[in-house]
């Protein structure tokens, strides 16, 4: 499941669209400094209650994050999959 691959870069982007500091938000939300910094890192993974808690202090609902962040998924991405969740195929070579 991506999302939970890109929620950190997500919850970045998110973040920095309402012009908060990391350390900002986790005081919003009701966090210790450090929550917001660990889950844009990927060090730490969100509960459901954490996520619930970013989204009033964010102004967005949860689906928010299940958006892809700016360039995640290019197609000259390696790890990159289609709508229908399969990894991407290169065209067939001409001979």
């Amino acid at each position: 499941m991506q999302e939970v691959e890109w929620f950190g870069q997500r919850l970045k982007e998110l973040r920095e669209a309402t012009g908060l500091s990391q350390f900002g938000l986790s005081e919003k939300a009701g966090f210790d400094k450090w929550t917001v910094p660990q889950l844009e890192q990927g060090r730490r993974k969100p509960a459901w209650g954490t996520v619930v808690a970013l989204c009033k202090a964010l102004g967005v609902t949860p689906d928010a994050f299940l958006q892809a962040p700016q360039g995640f998924g290019r197609a000259s991405d390696p790890a990159s999959k289609s709508k229908s969740g399969q990894r991407s195929r290169p065209a067939p070579r001409s001979k």
